[in-house]
């Protein structure tokens, strides 16, 4: 059996998770919280980032970018395939930017209140994890937010960058039609989508954070985002192709 190991709410973890779901292949997934996932990884892959794919031939592939690639050579359809060089570009752009934006964005908003968001970080992790993360929240979300450089400044340009990115795709989105690259679903809208997920609250568990206890810029920001036409995007893909499982004729 393939084992993917992953932060159960990383978006990143989500695009490989959501590639494997697509081909259709089995796996098992190690979620973790934040910080305690480094251990996994480190077994793993030797590196601390996730997603891991550690494959039942015991091939390791890390990051989002090359499990997808590998899940979509076992795919019915594969999502890869004819993909022009502008929706390659694009890809590039949300899988490295934009993603890290959202992710900025996300945690601006979510580490300065520590525990009140243990459970939305440790979504399909251990037990007792949850409970060690509640005892050492204070330990480990400075060093998350030193990690991830997460400032009140470094939100704000993150905001911005998704905004700007928002526009670009919803521009892109009026000549392109029903999706980024083409007339089908593609890696470019898979990897949107999965990226750009928590704009609009979408992932692996939807919701992935009870509104009502985030901050209010957070909640105004998600409203904002969810009406804006590239928001709208994110939530059709989910509801239409996230638990989308090709079979061949």
């Amino acid at each position: 059996m393939h084992r993917l190991i992953t932060i159960g709410v990383s978006h990143y973890c989500e695009k490989a998770r959501w590639a494997l779901d697509r081909s259709g292949v089995a796996y098992v997934e190690e979620a973790h919280l934040p910080v305690f996932h480094m251990r996994s990884a480190k077994r793993a892959s030797g590196g601390s980032m996730v997603p891991v794919l550690v494959t039942s031939e015991g091939e390791t592939i890390t990051e989002s970018a090359a499990i997808v690639r590998w899940a979509d050579q076992h795919a019915a359809e594969p999502i890869c395939e004819g993909v022009s060089e502008a929706g390659l570009a694009l890809e590039k752009t949300i899988d490295g930017r934009f993603g890290r934006a959202v992710r900025t964005w996300a945690y601006g908003h979510l580490l300065p209140e520590g525990k009140r968001h243990v459970e939305a970080f440790g979504r399909g992790a251990p037990r007792w994890e949850t409970r060690a993360m509640r005892l050492s929240m204070p330990i480990a979300k400075r060093m998350m937010m030193k990690g991830l450089g997460i400032t009140p400044e470094r939100t704000k340009v993150a905001r911005e960058r998704v905004v700007s990115t928002l526009d670009t795709i919803g521009e892109h989105l009026e000549k392109s039609g029903e999706y980024l690259d083409g007339g089908r679903f593609s890696v470019v809208d898979l990897t949107y989508a999965a990226l750009a997920g928590p704009l609009v609250n979408c992932g692996v568990t939807t919701p992935i954070i009870d509104e009502a206890r985030v901050p209010a810029a957070m909640r105004e920001d998600v409203a904002q985002f969810s009406a804006h036409p590239a928001g709208q995007l994110i939530e059709r893909l989910y509801r239409t192709q996230r638990n989308v499982v090709p079979v061949s004729d």
